[in-house]
């Protein structure tokens, strides 16, 4: 595909440059919040896999808090799958004394 040229191009541009100023990595930190960094860290500890991780921003009412209400509900869909792998295998464990 050749590059964009004529009057698309500084659009796509601009386009690009607010992409970069506002990655969903980063909104938190942008959304005029005090938690500063704390959106991207807090997402990138939830995909490491820390379960007990804070959310910040789920009482923000915009896209940011959009964001961080979806975050928060899949944490605890983690949690509750844990749980739920947790007492499975105890159920089997209890099962398998029994006989």
């Amino acid at each position: 595909m050749a590059p964009a040229s004529g009057p698309i191009r500084p659009r796509a541009q601009a386009l690009q440059a607010r992409m970069r100023g506002t990655s969903s990595l980063s909104l938190p930190a942008r959304a005029g919040t005090a938690r500063g960094p704390a959106g991207p860290i807090a997402i990138r500890a939830l995909a490491a896999g820390h379960k007990d991780t804070s959310i910040p921003a789920t009482d923000v009412t915009n896209e940011i808090g959009d964001i961080a209400r979806a975050a928060e509900v899949f944490r605890r869909t983690l949690v509750d799958a844990d749980a739920a792998r947790e007492a499975a295998v105890r159920a089997l464990a209890e099962q398998r004394l029994a006989e």
